[in-house]
């Protein structure tokens, strides 16, 4: 999802049940929202980076999969109890 921050976006789309939307403008980012944190939607800013950087962005979420027996799977658990 795109908006001026990518935040607005965010905010937005963590108000669906279930899912988990990030904000990412940069490598780790996009493959911590995945990889860790299970993330399903991608907001990006506008306003924020280039095109053709967010592109090559997508492609990385794209091809990112979760890591369902990581470090990361308690804090999973936690969250949606919250």
């Amino acid at each position: 999802m795109i908006c001026g921050t990518g935040i607005g976006t965010a905010i937005a789309a963590n108000k669906v049940q279930g899912i988990r939307a990030a904000t990412a403008h940069d490598l780790v980012g996009v493959r911590g929202a995945v990889e860790n944190y299970d993330a399903q939607v991608l907001c990006m800013g506008q306003n924020v980076i280039a095109a053709p950087e967010s592109w090559a962005l997508v492609d990385v979420w794209l091809d990112a999969r979760h890591d369902t027996a990581g470090s990361y799977a308690p804090k999973l658990v936690e969250i949606a109890a919250f």
